[in-house]
């Protein structure tokens, strides 16, 4: 392998490093904004409630369509869309060797994985970003060791190794404190292992730059609540219903957190939305159980 040594000294610019790799934490991914782009060429846009190996679920002026994963060319979005599953197909596997690779600094090698990649998948947002954080080297403007812990976390976040991706972020913060997208790695990575307080530190510092990014408004919202501040996790999350009001997850967490505080009614008002918006979007088992958790308050 070969790898870069660049001779510069650091020289940062006001950049921000998106290299953000999405995961399950235990509750189904948020509700986002996107656009899909068939291979006929033919873009549909709306909100993507449901993503699965086969299909994905679409909502356009209240009415949900279905579109096969077959016929889709691309997912654009806030964020990538990478499609959960337990096994990686061979594109995500190049990836993630993509990223150890680079993580142990062999940036050229990395390189040729990452535009590999790209032929195939030329919409790739996390491919894309890889190859500008190692253009951003090649050109001076980080470091070698910047990107390597950069790559080595998310590396760790990919194979999930929670602990070992937040030694590396915090690497990142030591040389270059403040990047937006490393916060909420570590917020999430935090979130993943049960570390609630130390998830809602670095979800703050999010929410004091951005106090309209929705994903962070619900992982405040869900850590408070897993820490039983339920007063706190109800402010964040009717902040994130005003944004997203069709998203019946926050719905589900803000009608436990009134049942909790002694505001039944309120709780069955928020739960009753929740089953609704689930009924919306096909998913009968989850409207099932929070039919069951509405009796149970009763």
């Amino acid at each position: 392998m070969h790898s870069l040594n660049h001779p510069k000294a650091i020289t940062w610019k006001q950049y921000s490093i998106a290299l953000v790799i999405i995961f399950v934490l235990g509750i189904e991914s948020w509700l986002y904004a996107g656009v899909i782009v068939l291979k006929t060429g033919e873009e549909i846009a709306g909100t993507i409630t449901k993503k699965t190996k086969e299909y994905i679920e679409i909502k356009i002026k209240g009415e949900i369509k279905i579109y096969k994963l077959a016929d889709i060319k691309s997912i654009k979005g806030r964020k990538p869309a990478l499609i959960q599953d337990n096994s990686f197909n061979d594109t995500e596997l190049s990836f993630e060797k993509g990223l150890l690779t680079a993580g142990e600094g062999f940036f050229l090698d990395a390189e040729k994985i990452f535009k590999k990649i790209r032929e195939s998948d030329p919409s790739n947002l996390n491919v894309k970003e890889a190859l500008a954080i190692i253009d951003d080297f090649r050109q001076g403007n980080v470091g070698g060791e910047f990107a390597r812990y950069l790559f080595k976390g998310a590396y760790y976040l990919l194979t999930k190794e929670y602990k070992k991706a937040i030694e590396e972020y915090k690497k990142v913060l030591e040389i270059k404190p403040g990047s937006y997208e490393v916060y909420y790695n570590l917020g999430s990575a935090y979130q993943a292992i049960d570390l609630s307080g130390e998830a809602i530190i670095y979800f703050e510092k999010l929410f004091q730059i951005n106090p309209n990014d929705y994903s962070v408004l619900l992982k405040l919202g869900f850590s408070y609540h897993l820490l039983n501040k339920y007063h706190q996790s109800i402010v964040y999350l009717e902040k994130g219903i005003k944004l997203f009001p069709d998203d019946p997850k926050p719905y589900s967490i803000l009608g436990v957190n009134y049942y909790s505080i002694g505001e039944p009614e309120k709780a069955k008002q928020y739960l009753k939305r929740a089953k609704d918006l689930y009924l919306e979007t096909g998913n009968q088992e989850r409207a099932e159980e929070i039919e069951r958790l509405i009796k149970s308050f009763i």
